[in-house]
């Protein structure tokens, strides 16, 4: 499920446009150029196999000690459109005067 989603936005340029990072359970999206975020704003995968569904969310701190900004839970095939929309959200509040790469556009 991970490879399917991430080499999914991977052909959208987006690894390019954001770093993105794993940890034992989630993969983390940020605009941040260094390692081991703080309070900095990410977007959050959580995949659940059994259910085929992926836990997007967008927050700034790890989802196991504080509740995000935003949330939900979507099935496998739409999880890229919902995950877009999420890194859509992270690309404007952490880089509002930088033009947004052509692949949160379309």
């Amino acid at each position: 499920m991970v490879r399917e989603v991430v080499l999914a936005l991977e052909a959208r340029g987006f690894s390019s446009s954001f770093r993105i990072g794993q940890s034992m359970h989630h993969i983390t999206f940020s605009t941040i150029g260094h390692h081991r975020l703080k309070d900095e704003p990410r977007v959050t995968l959580e995949f659940h196999p059994k259910d085929q569904a992926v836990r997007i969310a967008y927050s700034c701190s790890n989802l196991y000690f504080n509740e995000p900004l935003s949330q939900e839970t979507v099935s496998m095939p739409n999880a890229v459109p919902s995950i877009i929309r999420y890194l859509q959200r992270l690309w404007q509040e952490m880089k509002p005067d930088t033009q947004a790469p052509q692949s949160l556009l379309d």
